[in-house]
């Protein structure tokens, strides 16, 4: 393991990136994600304690970007078992000289391609569909 686990609550998240070396670097290197399958045409499969939640695919590289109307992400949101886990999550991301920036929920920080994401600790009030995290150092995803 590289970082802090993760785990994924609602999973099966496909990226569309221009590099997978940033994906891996970001993603698994950065967040903590598991990679699962790495020598796969134009893609990285990450695990995050089930079937691979993550990818990062250059399959549409030559696309053009989202314009300002169209469909996209808008974030990615990491929802960790506790505050402490997220000050852990923090100090990993630190010690990779990541920069971020700490609202009063969590932190945040911005993937290579500019798209934000955010982590939190769980809460029971948040949302009435999240599940309370089972699993302790493990995440979700949301």
């Amino acid at each position: 393991m590289h970082g802090p686990a993760v785990r994924l609550g609602r999973g099966h998240v496909h990226l569309h990136v221009t590099e997978l070396a940033d994906a891996d670097a970001f993603y698994a290197e950065g967040l903590g994600f598991h990679r699962m399958v790495f020598r796969y045409a134009g893609a990285l499969f990450f695990d995050a304690g089930g079937h691979h939640d993550l990818a990062a695919d250059t399959w549409t590289r030559a696309a053009l970007s989202p314009r300002e109307n169209d469909a996209k992400l808008q974030a990615l949101t990491i929802v960790l078992p506790s505050a402490d886990d997220v000050a852990a999550m923090r100090e990993h991301v630190m010690s990779r000289g990541r920069a971020h920036t700490d609202p009063p929920t969590g932190m945040l920080l911005g993937d290579p391609w500019g798209t934000p994401v955010r982590i939190r600790a769980w809460r029971r009030e948040a949302y009435d569909h999240e599940r309370e995290p089972n699993t302790r150092g493990l995440a979700q995803l949301w």
